[in-house]
């Protein structure tokens, strides 16, 4: 079985867990827990889709984001149109 996904350093536990806290709303929070129940668990992408009631494609695209570009790669942009 493959492991589950790391979580680049972009800070600390306590800084991730003042992070997740600050959330500003429903979705941001959603967002952030995939983040950090993939840190600290470790749980697989199937297991944090499940927790969060969200598809598996969405948790992995949010643990490229976040490992990629840190804490603003979560950010939302606005949607075109």
């Amino acid at each position: 079985m493959r492991r589950p996904a790391r979580i680049e350093p972009w800070m600390s536990t306590e800084e991730m867990a003042m992070w997740v806290r600050g959330a500003p709303d429903k979705e941001a929070l959603k967002r952030r827990l995939a983040i950090w129940l993939t840190h600290i668990g470790p749980f697989y992408a199937h297991e944090v889709a499940t927790m969060l009631q969200v598809s598996k494609p969405a948790v992995w695209q949010w643990i490229r984001q976040y490992n990629r570009l840190g804490p603003l790669g979560l950010n939302r942009k606005g949607r075109g149109g």
